[in-house]
């Protein structure tokens, strides 16, 4: 995964949490809000409603009393008289906006428990019973104040006083409810800001673990990776170029690995290259230097033997054939030295192949039993036609090699638009698959006799031509590709 995607996973995963901590946060918030709401909005207001009813109840009975007890121990006199009806009044007064102030309170009760959608059987018990206690006051002030006494007094007191009990009773049970359920919502509210408050701690607790394990696992992938490329790195500075970077991860540390490890491949293959056109530079200067050493008394050992044609023409030809053939040995091997190390630049002009393959195979003397066929068609090429002759010359020496003393040797053109190819077949026993990786690296040689260079240097004229050679087993097929850039 890339590091990237790997942040990008945190954020979500984190906003996740975040996500949820918000929503429980806010659900209980208003489940705490709701509750609030419910305990000022309803019940807190109705328990009120209902102590300031059973007030005024309680003052329309005080008043009631204070008035039929006034009116029982008042004593007429001309002096008096006036004082005793004006309190009269006052109280009788009372009585009457203790009752206005009940109906009010009763009727934003009711109010209340409508918008509630509680029990209303309560509201219309205590709108009967309030009816009969107000009937029974009033009653009981008439009474009190027309003189009547005696049992049916009696009766209306006690009437009066049941009526009392019964509105009294109505309203302290639903002051007990309101009281119960007022405390029952503080108890719920108390749990719900216990069980948020936990609830978050919770939750935070988990966020910060989480945060803790993603950060630990970010780091942990992106810094093992850096730590081996540090190692691997201080490795490489130490010449150890083989060295490759393991476990690689599948994100922009991986491909950096990548990087790395094809970096030393290449440096690894840059350093082989130097060490071998170092070694190759002494070589070449050394062979430049016996090459002209060796080349002066090989035309001597030429001249000489030509002499002693003319000079003893009684002796076998064979005897001189093996001395020439020699000495052609010697000449072909310092010609693949010569060929491999120099470096002056092409010759390119319009060159006949077939004609370089004709002039090779007037140079050479075959067996009787080798054939070799020549291409039916000829191809005509923009190329350096001495490089491209030291190319033929040493694919025919090879494959005469190949035969032996008899097979069949076969060369064939394939002329394209773009390109020409060019494929030298033999019928010898072949190579062996282990030898074609290393065929063209300079002195190698499956040969007991020869450099090791004449493919080599043939490897190194085509890639100067800008084409490419390949070799291909059972039979054995060389594959010359050239770019045909005619006028």
């Amino acid at each position: 995964m890339q590091i990237k995607k790997k942040f990008t996973l945190e954020i979500i995963i984190l906003s996740i949490i975040l996500a949820i901590t918000s929503f429980i946060i806010i659900d209980n918030t208003l489940n705490v809000e709701e509750n609030f709401s419910i305990l000022n909005d309803d019940l807190i207001p109705r328990l009120s409603l209902l102590k300031d009813m059973r007030l005024m109840a309680s003052n329309v009975l005080i008043s009631t009393l204070e008035f039929t007890m006034f009116e029982e121990n008042f004593v007429t006199s001309d002096d008096t008289q006036s004082n005793a009806n004006v309190h009269s009044s006052e109280i009788l007064s009372e009585i009457e906006e203790n009752k206005i102030q009940f109906i009010q309170l009763f009727e934003m009760y009711k109010e209340k428990v409508s918008e509630s959608n509680v029990d209303v059987d309560s509201i219309t018990q205590i709108n009967m019973k309030w009816e009969q206690f107000t009937i029974f006051s009033d009653k009981f002030v008439e009474y009190r104040k027309k003189g009547i006494s005696g049992d049916e007094f009696l009766k209306i007191k006690d009437e009066f006083k049941n009526s009392k009990d019964n509105l009294f009773v109505q309203i302290d049970s639903l002051l007990i409810i309101n009281e119960k359920q007022v405390q029952q919502k503080g108890y719920d509210v108390s749990e719900l800001v216990k069980f948020s408050t936990v609830l978050i701690l919770i939750v935070v607790s988990v966020f910060v673990l989480v945060l803790i394990i993603l950060r630990h696992y970010l780091l942990k992938s992106i810094l093992k990776p850096i730590f081996q490329i540090r190692s691997a790195t201080q490795e490489i500075a130490k010449n150890k170029l083989n060295l490759r970077i393991n476990d690689i991860s599948k994100d922009e540390i991986g491909e950096l690995s990548e990087d790395i490890n094809l970096m030393t491949h290449k440096l690894e293959s840059v350093q082989d290259k130097l060490l071998k056109t170092e070694k190759l530079s002494i070589v070449g200067i050394l062979a430049g230097r016996m090459a002209h050493d060796i080349r002066n008394p090989l035309a001597i050992i030429t001249a000489s033997l030509e002499i002693l044609k003319l000079k003893y023409p009684d002796l076998e030809d064979v005897k001189f054939n093996k001395i020439n053939n020699a000495v052609n040995r010697i000449t072909h091997q310092i010609e693949d030295v010569l060929d491999f190390v120099k470096t002056s630049p092409l010759i390119i002009e319009k060159t006949s192949l077939l004609d370089i393959l004709k002039h090779i195979l007037d140079s050479q003397e075959l067996s009787g039993d080798v054939n070799v066929i020549l291409p039916q068609n000829d191809a005509i090429a923009r190329c350096d036609s001495q490089r491209i002759r030291i190319v033929f010359l040493n694919l025919f020496l090879n494959a005469i090699d190949a035969v032996g003393k008899s097979g069949e040797i076969k060369i064939r053109f394939h002329d394209y638009k773009e390109l020409i190819k060019i494929e030298f077949e033999d019928s010898g026993s072949g190579l062996e698959e282990k030898d074609l990786e290393h065929l063209f690296e300079p002195l190698f040689t499956t040969k007991q006799k020869g450099t090791g260079l004449g493919l080599s240097s043939v490897e190194n004229i085509i890639k100067e031509h800008g084409g490419t050679i390949t070799v291909t087993l059972s039979p054995t097929i060389f594959t010359i590709i050239l770019p045909k850039t005619l006028d």
